[in-house]
């Protein structure tokens, strides 16, 4: 990745921190940071198009989708659609595909202590540990259009962000319902390699890795279904999973 600018070069340390490590690009760079220009905007040239924005923000959310689908296509793990936080060396998933919560959920567990795996991507190694991707959270904005989102570093939330892997040992398949109460349901491990699978990125959805991965994942992990409304809500609750 290449930045242009001293603008863009703060933009990644402010979301990316230790993940961003200066240095001199070798060959060509995957994508171009540029700006702002003397209109105010920012612009983020990737393989295939050209994204520009008076938004840093947003400039940041466009970096993180398009460095996300290229993860998905070259990561040796393997990659579930789910939040992932970590208490002691143990991860609970909160399985989910976009638009379902897991952002805000997430966000809500860490700025109580939980260590930051991910808000959106759990990635499975052969043993069935959990890797940190520990992207900025990109969280829906309240009142906005349906696709409108903010980037938010998860420093910014006073979080520890894990540096290893972890073992999973609880699974929360939670359906979200404004005003519902907590509710869940401890199911068998069947039922939640059922929910891993059933969302993992179609990209690598015919992976005998996603598998194999899933299965050992659950070797050591409790699997819960239910639902849940405000975020805060839920938090003590599913740490106390993580306690058991």
């Amino acid at each position: 990745m290449s930045c242009r600018t001293d603008a863009t070069v703060e933009l990644l340390h402010e979301f990316y921190g230790p993940w961003c490590l200066p240095g001199t690009v070798t060959g060509n760079a995957l994508f171009e940071l540029d700006g702002p220009d003397a209109s105010g905007c920012f612009i983020l040239t990737g393989p295939d198009s050209v994204w520009h924005g008076r938004n840093a923000t947003a400039l940041v959310v466009e970096l993180q989708t398009r460095l996300d689908d290229y993860l998905l296509e070259r990561t040796p793990y393997a990659p579930i659609h789910a939040g992932a936080v970590a208490l002691d060396g143990r991860a609970l998933l909160i399985p989910g595909m976009s638009r379902t919560g897991k952002s805000s959920l997430v966000a809500a567990l860490i700025a109580r202590g939980a260590a930051y795996l991910s808000d959106e991507y759990a990635l499975l190694d052969g043993d069935g540990r959990v890797h940190p991707y520990a992207r900025p959270l990109l969280l829906r904005v309240p009142g906005s259009e349906p696709e409108a989102r903010t980037a938010v570093p998860a420093t910014r939330l006073t979080a520890s962000i894990a540096s290893s892997p972890a073992r999973v040992s609880a699974i929360a398949a939670l359906r979200y319902s404004d005003e519902a109460e907590l509710w869940l349901e401890r199911v068998p491990s069947s039922e939640g390699l059922l929910y891993l699978l059933q969302n993992t990125p179609r990209v690598v959805r015919d992976d005998d890795r996603t598998v194999t991965a899933a299965m050992r994942a659950l070797r050591t992990a409790r699997v819960y279904r239910g639902r849940r409304g405000d975020a805060e809500a839920a938090v003590e609750p599913l740490l106390a999973l993580l306690a058991q």
